[in-house]
């Protein structure tokens, strides 16, 4: 959000594996121990070491959900880092407040002072070498000359420090603590401060947490009683597993490293028929391989969790950057008609939450649940308020904290399973007593699961289309009712669930100058792009749905009924989102607004999109930032 108060952006780049990750972590959990909100985000090369990486870092006494347009501080740890962002520096000179720039001046010597730019030099990599005997050092280095000149909490950075280290023994953090002090004193000593930047006292620290992207999402499931986590390595979604393996263990649940992504949903699903929560996670190479088993879940009943951390494609496309496109296979993948729901976070907040919504989803209905995050949103980190976890007398367990998405609590669901002690009139049983697991005269579509082992809910389960005792059948009639049977569950959806899920959603005038629509992290920053607009004099109604299929048609109708214009940015070619919503909708007149570099938007790229489709009263079309600035790869 635009913000009157506190609000610093700090920047740090380098090379990967000198520890510009971990520098922009330590200021992160600084700013939470310090009492102010913060959100990281992080940009690394798919090399394992080497190439550009960078963590810009956002701190703010006010909640914020992107990093801005740009930076206030640089600290970089190599010429390159200033190359890669020259084009921020030489923007200085438009902006009313200066940037600064505090480089390693072992590596790199600016050729020309840049208006409006503050330099600090700090010869980093000597100092790790040559004092430190330690180059590991250096980004322990940059954060003391950082606390010093700008007035970074030094007991905040140091708690942070011994927190991390202080399992590697107390003689690695006295050494952490000794770099630290020496970046300090090398600027007490060696530079005069000339810029205006100073961070406030600190506050007491608020009831928060800070989670990566992927840790929120294994927590969340955590929360929601997953017990089989089905594992097979991809970038950027193989942290999740990591972060869920020890939880899983602890609650007496199961994770498995299968040898390829097919096999990995396949004994997802095996669990699942088992009577277990159950998920994987992969990226879009492996939802492609997926497909087959997606089908079959879809056409088995069998609830499960798929994670799809997106990341740049096709092909193998780019490992770790940021993209919005896989909206089409996740929604359309698979052979056949079978019913699905996908739900996209916006924040790393919204990756627990959403987490647990998906298991609920999947469960109640017995349907595939895909939850959708992207490579950005997976490294991120977020200061945000703590969820909780609580157990009511009735046994159901409930997950309350500050909902994004504007719902006031989460009551976990379980799968509705046979109990033929509960079944007096046989409802579910034929006349043979055989169990009716696809019984198709059911109101919702739902049906029990039958559980394996239990002698009255025997049953067969195949890929085949099937009588409702399973059995397999291919007569028109059968056929008919069957699907019929899955595809209610979906309607049933769509009437009981699906609003919980557009909460999210602020109408400021049925007559406003622009409308955006907005999904994933590309959310987050429209946000803040709305209220700047607002502050500029326009109107402007917003909607961040979390549910992106099925898609409730109305709602969206009703939505875009009340501004002169709709913009759905995203950051994928085609503008999926848009492409679906045209299709599932009577919105026609929609503007797709796209990026497709491997980096996301920035606000002021929606600022500026938004401004010119108001003085230039476009309605409808496919646009990039190119347009607006007539650069390749628009303002970033």
């Amino acid at each position: 959000m635009a913000n009157k108060g506190f609000d610093l952006v700090i920047k740090v780049g380098g090379e990967g594996g000198e520890g510009v990750i971990t520098a922009g972590d330590f200021l992160t959990e600084t700013a939470a121990r310090a009492g102010y909100w913060a959100v990281n985000y992080k940009s690394y090369p798919a090399e394992i070491k080497g190439g550009y990486a960078q963590s810009t870092v956002r701190i703010s006494d006010d909640r914020v959900f992107s990093t801005g347009d740009s930076f206030d501080i640089l600290c970089a740890f190599n010429g390159e880092a200033v190359e890669k962002n020259m084009v921020f520096l030489k923007r200085a000179k438009e902006e009313n407040k200066p940037k600064v720039l505090v480089y390693d001046s072992t590596d790199y010597q600016p050729e020309e002072e840049l208006e409006n730019v503050i330099y600090y030099p700090v010869p980093l990599s000597e100092l790790a070498k040559d004092v430190m005997k330690a180059y590991i050092t250096k980004n322990i280095i940059a954060l003391g000359a950082l606390s010093e000149l700008f007035g970074i909490p030094e007991q905040s950075i140091k708690d942070a420090i011994k927190a991390k280290f202080m399992r590697k023994g107390e003689k690695i953090v006295e050494m952490n603590y000794k770099a630290f002090d020496l970046g300090r004193q090398y600027v007490r000593e060696n530079l005069q401060k000339k810029d205006p930047y100073k961070f406030p006292e600190p506050k007491e620290p608020q009831d928060v947490v800070i989670m990566e992207g992927n840790q929120a999402i294994a927590k969340g499931s955590i929360a929601a009683g997953v017990k089989f986590y089905a594992a097979y390595p991809i970038t950027p979604a193989t942290t999740v597993g990591n972060h869920i393996v020890m939880d899983l263990i602890k609650r007496g649940g199961w994770l498995y490293q299968a040898e390829d992504e097919i096999a990995s949903l396949g004994m997802a699903l095996g669990a699942s028929f088992a009577g277990q929560k159950s998920m994987t996670a992969t990226s879009g190479p492996g939802i492609s391989l997926m497909s087959e088993f997606i089908s079959m879940a879809g056409g088995t009943e069998l609830p499960i969790v798929i994670v799809d951390v997106q990341r740049g494609g096709p092909s193998t496309g780019m490992p770790t950057k940021h993209e919005q496109s896989d909206l089409f296979i996740c929604a359309f993948g698979g052979h056949g008609d079978f019913p699905r729901a996908i739900l996209a976070t916006t924040t790393v907040e919204d990756n627990f939450y959403l987490a647990v919504e998906a298991f609920n989803l999947a469960e109640k209905y017995q349907i595939p649940v895909f939850l959708m995050t992207d490579g950005a949103l997976a490294i991120r980190s977020e200061v945000f308020p703590a969820p909780k976890v609580e157990q009511r007398p009735d046994g159901k367990v409930v997950v309350k904290g500050n909902i994004p998405y504007g719902v006031d609590e989460i009551e976990v669901v379980d799968r509705w399973v046979y109990n033929a002690e509960e079944d007096k009139e046989g409802q579910f049983r034929s006349e043979t007593g055989r169990f009716l697991r696809y019984k198709t005269d059911t109101p919702t579509g739902i049906t029990p699961m039958g559980i394996p082992g239990d002698p009255h809910a025997m049953h067969a389960i195949t890929g085949l289309e099937r009588t409702e005792n399973s059995d397999p059948r291919f007569t028109p009639e059968i056929r008919v009712k069957q699907m019929n049977k899955r595809f209610r569950k979906l309607q049933t959806l769509l009437r009981e669930d699906a609003d919980r899920y557009y909460k999210d959603m602020r109408i400021d005038s049925d007559n406003a100058d622009v409308a955006i629509i907005s999904w994933g992290l590309t959310a987050s920053i429209a946000r803040e792009a709305a209220q700047r607009l607002r502050e500029m004099g326009y109107t402007v109604n917003e909607f961040y749905p979390r549910l992106l299929w099925p898609v409730k048609a109305e709602v969206f109708e009703e939505f875009a009924s009340k501004a002169k214009r709709v913009i759905v940015p995203e950051t994928n070619y085609h503008g999926q989102f848009a492409f679906i919503l045209r299709a599932t909708t009577n919105l026609k007149d929609l503007i797709s607004y796209v990026a497709y570099r491997g980096e996301a938007f920035i606000p002021k790229e929606i600022v500026d999109f938004a401004k010119m489709a108001i003085e230039k009263d476009i309605k409808k079309g496919w646009f990039t930032p190119s347009d607006v600035y007539g650069t390749v790869v628009g303002a970033i």
